[in-house]
C-alpha cells in the first residue's frame, strides 16, 4: 500500500510505501511523525466502509453447506478504495481526539490519495492470497481467498451454534473485512504503542473510576426521567477528548480479562523480551483485569510500582502474547523510550526476529542505537553464505538479520523554503544500511565539541 499524503498539519507533502516489513520514521521533533503513524493506523485498523452485505441465498448456504463463494466485482473494490479516503477525511478530528472545528481549521486541505492505478491495484487483489480467521463472540469463520481468483470463500464450525445477532454482524460486515485487506496489501490488524504507553493502565483506571462516578452522579441528578434520552445520547456517544490511537490503547487495557484468554503465536517474543530487557520479570494480567509483575515467586508488584522499562514495554508483551497474528502491523512511536542505549541494541534485534516471523513493523525513533543496530544487521544480511560462520561466532543468528529490500526509511524534514511545512522524503537503504544526516551531525557535533574542550584542557595544562 502506497500513500499519497498532503497538508497533514505540518506536513505539507510525502508519501510512504507500507508494503515493507519494516518502516522507519526519523526526523526532528515536531516534523508530523506521530501525525503520520496516527493517520496510517486509522486507516488500517479503523475503517471499515460498507460496500457489499451478503444476500440471504449466500446466508443460507453457509448454514446449509458450511461454506459459501462470494464473488468480488472488481466496481466494489475500487468504490471501498474511494470511499476509504471520504471516510478518513470526514474522521480526522476522531483520529486526532479534537473538535469537528478545530479539524477543518489544521486540515482543511488535507488530501490523500493511493499510488496505485485502478489496473495495478486490482491486478494486486488478483494475485493476492489471504486466509483470515474472524471471530463474532463465541463464533469463528474463516475467510479464504486463493491467488487468481476473484472469489473469496466464507467458511463456518458446523459445530458451533450461530445466534441470529452473529448471523446479521457477519452478514454486514464481512466483505467490509476482506475489502480492507485488499487496501492494505494484506496486513491482517494494526496494534499501536503510543509514547504515553507507560502510563496507560495506570491512566485506564483512572479514567473508569471517573467514568462511573460520572455516570452515578447523572443518574442521581436525572433520575426522574425527563431527560433519559439526553443522557443515554451522552453515555453512549464515542468521546473524542483522547486521539483514536490512545482511546483504543486504553480499550486495550480494559479488555484485559477478556484478551488474556487468548493465545498467539508469538508468545515467545514476549518471553525473550522479559528476559532480555526485564531481567527475567514476568509481566501477567490478574482475575480482575490489573497488571502485574511477577518479579520472583515471593514478590509481586502492581503496574504503578514497577521499573519504567517494565511500563513501557508492558503493553507489547501483552499483545505479542495474546493478540499478535502473522501479517500484524505494530506501530511502536519512540521503540528506545526508557530502554538503555544497551537494551536499545537488544530490542532491534527483537524486532528483527518479528519481522522475520511475519510481523510488520513501523517505528518513529530518534535513537542513533537502534539505527545502527538495523543497519548492522542489513550489512550481515548482505554477506555471502562463507561469512556466516564469523557472523554466527559474533553473535548475529540467521533470524537476526535484514535484507536490504525489507527496509523502507523515511525522513521528516523542514521544508528549505517553506520554513513551517514538512517534506517526507524516502532515503535510499543499500547494503550498508542508510544515514539519517540529523543525527550523524548532532553525534558529530558533539564529538568536536569533546575533542576541543579535551585540547584546551590538555592546553592549560600544558602552560602550567
Amino acid at each position: 500500500m502506497k500513500i499519497q499524503i498532503n497538508n497533514l498539519g505540518i506536513i505539507n507533502h510525502g508519501s510512504v510505501n507500507l508494503n515493507r516489513d519494516l518502516t522507519v520514521f526519523c526526523g526532528s521533533n515536531g516534523t508530523g511523525k506521530t501525525y503520520m503513524s496516527y493517520l496510517i493506523y486509522a486507516l488500517v485498523s479503523d475503517n471499515l466502509s460498507p460496500v457489499q452485505s451478503l444476500s440471504l441465498a449466500d446466508m443460507e448456504s453457509l448454514m446449509d453447506n458450511g461454506f459459501v463463494d462470494i464473488p468480488i466485482p472488481t466496481e466494489n473494490a475500487l468504490k471501498y478504495r474511494d470511499k476509504t479516503i471520504e471516510i478518513l477525511k470526514l474522521r480526522l478530528n476522531e483520529i486526532f481526539g479534537i473538535s469537528k472545528k478545530d479539524a477543518e481549521k489544521l486540515f482543511k486541505d488535507f488530501e490523500m490519495s493511493f499510488l496505485s492505478s485502478d489496473k495495478e491495484y486490482l491486478d494486486i487483489i488478483y494475485k493476492l492470497v489471504l486466509t483470515i480467521n474472524v471471530r463474532f463472540k463465541t463464533n469463528s469463520f474463516k475467510v479464504e481467498k486463493k491467488r487468481n481468483k476473484m472469489v473469496f470463500r466464507l467458511r463456518r464450525d458446523k459445530r458451533q451454534v450461530i445466534t441470529l445477532e452473529t448471523m446479521q454482524a457477519l452478514q454486514l460486515t464481512v466483505s467490509s473485512l476482506i475489502y480492507q485487506r485488499f487496501l492494505t496489501h494484506a496486513i491482517n490488524q494494526a496494534h499501536i504503542f503510543v509514547v504515553e504507553r507507560s502510563s496507560i493502565f495506570t491512566f485506564n483506571k483512572e479514567l473508569s473510576i471517573s467514568r462511573a462516578a460520572l455516570v452515578d452522579k447523572l443518574q442521581n441528578v436525572f433520575d426522574d426521567g425527563s431527560n433519559k434520552n439526553k443522557i443515554s445520547r451522552i453515555l453512549q456517544s464515542n468521546s473524542t477528548r483522547y486521539p483514536l490511537a490512545i482511546r483504543h490503547n486504553l480499550r486495550f487495557a480494559s479488555d484485559l480479562t477478556q484478551i488474556k484468554k487468548d493465545e498467539c503465536d508469538y508468545s515467545l517474543f514476549a518471553d525473550e523480551i522479559e528476559t532480555q530487557l526485564l531481567n527475567g520479570n514476568h509481566v501477567d494480567v490478574d482475575s480482575e483485569g490489573n497488571v502485574y509483575i511477577q518479579v520472583n515467586k515471593n514478590l509481586t508488584l502492581p503496574i504503578h510500582m514497577a521499573a519504567s522499562v517494565a511500563k513501557t514495554l508492558a503493553s507489547l508483551i501483552l499483545t505479542l502474547r495474546h493478540k499478535a497474528h502473522q501479517g500484524d502491523l505494530l506501530i511502536i512511536d519512540e521503540p528506545e523510550l526508557n530502554l538503555h542505549p544497551a537494551a536499545q541494541i537488544l530490542f532491534a534485534r527483537i524486532m528483527a526476529k518479528m519481522i522475520n516471523k511475519g510481523l510488520r513493523l513501523l517505528i518513529s525513533t530518534h535513537s542513533d542505537y537502534i539505527i545502527r543496530e538495523i543497519n548492522n544487521m542489513i550489512m550481515w544480511g548482505s554477506l555471502k553464505n562463507d561469512e556466516l560462520s564469523t557472523r554466527e561466532e559474533l553473535g548475529y543468528n540467521k533470524d537476526e538479520i535484514l535484507n536490504k529490500k525489507q527496509v523502507g526509511v523515511y525522513v521528516f524534514e523542514f521544508d528549505n523554503i517553506l520554513k513551517n511545512h514538512v517534506a517526507i522524503n524516502e532515503i535510499p537503504v543499500d547494503d550498508n544500511g542508510f544515514e539519517i544526516e540529523s543525527i550523524d551531525n548532532s553525534i558529530r557535533l558533539l564529538n568536536e565539541s569533546g575533542e576541543n574542550a579535551y585540547a584546551m584542557k590538555l592546553s592549560q595544562q600544558n602552560k602550567q
